[in-house]
Order: C-alpha cells, then structure tokens, then sequence
C-alpha cells in the first residue's frame, strides 16, 4: 500500500466508549499516552497502543508526529445559528440590543447570494479547523 493512502496518527489516544457516569467513572473512555490512528483509504482502521497499531500498518504508510497533543474524536455543536457566526462575542447590554444591533444586520446581508456563500465556507472551514465533524446549524428567518 502506497503512503498516499495509509496514515499513522501518533499522539495522546482519547475515545469514548460511553457516557460517562461520573468524574471518577474510567470505564467510558480510552485513554493512551502514546497512541496512534491507523487511518487506510480515508477510514480510521486500528486505534490503541502506538507500538501495537504500527505492527498493522505498511512500511510505506506515512507517520505523522503530533506528540504531545491530543487525538480524539470529532466535536459535535449540537446548537450554532450559521447567520450569527460572524457576530459571536459582539458586546451588547440585553440580548434585544445584540440582536437589533448585530444579529438582524448580519442576517439581512445573506440577502446577497455571494455574501452567503462566502460565509457559509468560512463557517464550515471554522468548524473543521477547530474539530468540530457534525453540527446542528440553525438558519435565519
């Protein structure tokens, strides 16, 4: 298997295998202080102990360092309004004037068909590059 299509993720391994019932509850969650993704045509095949998943991986797979960092799962954002992203943190007294002051002008703008669609690709390029794989994106009215 050639390198572009087989990927070894080092790194500090964390995933969830459920809820967790607790703080002290470490029966939910794998945790790997060197640990690796074995990631095969797109497709995350071996997870675990860096010494055991580089047994199953090619000699020509391409190794990717991220020690010490932390490998985890895909974030999910299960409440963004997609139109509001670009006003996030923008001060305002109540919530009235926030809304009036920033939010409703922001919206009126995705009026220009160009405007949206370049937004709409910084929003999901934010996204990505902060970890979030799936949210629940809300529209304007």
């Amino acid at each position: 298997m050639d390198n572009k299509t087989e990927k070894l993720l080092r790194g500090r391994v964390l995933s969830f295998k459920s809820a967790p019932s607790g703080p002290d509850d470490t029966s939910a969650y794998t945790y790997e202080e060197d640990g690796a993704l074995l990631i095969r045509d797109g497709k995350i095949v071996a997870s675990g102990i860096y010494a055991e998943v580089l047994t199953a991986a090619s000699p020509t797979a391409q190794e990717v360092d991220h020690r010490p960092h932390l490998l985890l799962p895909g974030l999910i954002d299960t409440h963004i309004h997609f139109p509001q992203a670009q006003v996030i943190a923008s001060w305002a007294d109540q919530l009235l004037d926030w809304l009036n002051d920033y939010t409703f002008p922001a919206e009126q703008s995705f009026a220009d068909k160009v405007h949206g669609a370049r937004i709409a690709k910084g929003f999901y390029d934010a996204l990505l590059a902060n970890g979030t794989t799936t949210a629940v994106a809300y529209c304007s009215s």
